[in-house]
């Protein structure tokens, strides 16, 4: 078992929906003790701008203090429906996590 947490960057940060999900995870923090998880993040900045490192950091410290087992932390920049889709390199990646799971 695993959980996939993924997220559009909003204000530089996981969506409010995301954030409402982990806080469920943390009141059940030993039923998820040592739980394998991986992260996906989409926004409209370039990958290497400080919004995907910030919520990476969060992500690592939830992780840590959760006793998570961080597997992948991939994140993508796309500001249209199908700009994504569109990225082969970006496909065949995401292909080959689940093909790994």
């Amino acid at each position: 078992d695993m959980i996939l947490f993924a997220t559009p960057v909003y204000w530089w940060g996981m969506s409010a929906q995301l954030k409402l999900i982990i806080d469920k995870c943390y009141c059940r923090g030993l039923q998820l003790k040592n739980k394998k998880v991986g992260t996906i993040v989409v926004g409209g900045s370039p990958v290497d701008s400080i919004q995907y490192e910030l919520i990476d950091k969060q992500f690592d410290c939830m992780a840590k203090y959760l006793s998570w087992d961080m597997l992948f932390k991939k994140s993508y920049y796309a500001t249209a429906r199908d700009e994504l889709e569109k990225n082969k390199d970006s496909v065949n990646e995401l292909e080959g996590i689940g093909k790994d799971l």
